[in-house]
């Protein structure tokens, strides 16, 4: 269908790209195609922000979700049925964390959202659709208190008697905890940030910084799918 429209470029404001216009006409009276494409964009606005920033070759590049190229919108896939009505709860998760969350870090990147702490509500977010992966399988896993250090979060999961988890940590047990998870190299200018997962018996300890990248819903699923893939390949029987 878009191979009958010609796209223009031009330097207007609008509130769907923010920052850029992309203006689609026929080159016939016939409206109907572009009623329908205006029904869809309309429709399905969130599908293909979502498409376009995974796919744009500038987006985040520019540090913006909003400088498009022609491309990308040729390159949506339009199609008649409504998918995002269509679309499973984690589909949806992944859907709006992309957009909420990736959108806001092109654009302020350190600054963004997802550098903050994890708020209480959050992390049982986290925890809920953590579970709700696993659990698919396994059944019996709940989820204990959050543990917070000064720079970490450590989460345990657990079937059974949840008697040996700790309630808190001591200053030592985070040095070296910090010790694991980070690495700094100042004369490169590079630092790494590790997450661990510690398998402990009837007990899984997750381990990650103390900010809200690492503890969205979408990382929960796929927390829970690598944590479902060990334990198979372990051949864990809970």
């Amino acid at each position: 269908m878009l191979s009958t429209l010609l796209v223009n470029n031009s330097n207007q404001i609008d509130e769907f790209f923010q920052k850029e216009v992309y203006n689609i006409y026929t080159t016939n009276k016939n409206t109907y195609e572009l009623q329908y494409l205006k029904n869809k964009i309309d429709g399905e606005k969130k599908l293909y922000k979502y498409f376009i920033l995974n796919t744009s070759e500038r987006a985040g590049i520019s540090r913006s979700s909003s400088t498009i190229l022609v491309s990308d919108i040729k390159n949506i896939p339009f199609t008649k049925k409504n998918i995002i009505n269509n679309l499973s709860e984690i589909q949806r998760i992944i859907l709006e964390d992309s957009i909420n969350y990736l959108d806001d870090f092109f654009r302020l990147g350190e600054n963004s959202i997802i550098h903050k702490i994890p708020s209480s509500e959050e992390l049982d977010q986290f925890a809920k659709y953590y579970l709700m992966v696993l659990n698919s399988v396994y059944k019996t896993y709940k989820a204990a208190e959050p543990i917070q250090t000064s720079s970490n979060i450590i989460f345990p999961f657990y079937w059974g008697n949840k008697s040996k988890i700790p309630k808190k940590v001591n200053n030592e047990f985070e040095r070296h905890l910090n010790h694991l998870l980070q690495k700094n190299y100042p004369e490169a200018n590079l630092r790494f940030i590790r997450v661990m997962r510690i398998y402990d018996e009837n007990v899984i300890y997750l381990i990650k910084p103390k900010q809200l990248r690492y503890w969205l819903r979408s990382v929960a699923i796929r927390d829970a799918d690598e944590t479902f893939a060990f334990l198979v390949n372990q051949e864990y029987n809970v």
